[in-house]
């Protein structure tokens, strides 16, 4: 194996580290939204509706970070070749 081919090997293998920890970390961040959220309606369930669009923003940019990892993944990827 050449060394063009071992340094490509350790790119693919650190995308699939980052990718891995980042979907972990996007299943984290929906989790404590989802139970933030749920807590604030069992406290006051006449506030669901003003609740409910920040629960929609808070889980899309915790997932926008996982897709802009994602991108960023590819881009490295396409510097090491």
């Amino acid at each position: 194996m050449t060394d063009h081919g071992i340094m490509f090997a350790g790119a693919i293998l650190g995308f699939g580290i980052a990718l891995g920890g980042a979907a972990i970390g996007a299943c984290v961040g929906d989790a404590v939204a989802g139970n933030a959220f749920l807590g604030g309606i069992a406290r006051q369930p006449e506030a669901q509706g003003r609740m409910l669009p920040w629960l929609f923003a808070v889980i899309g940019l915790v997932e926008g970070m996982y897709f802009v990892t994602f991108g960023l993944g590819f881009v490295l990827l396409s510097q090491a070749r």
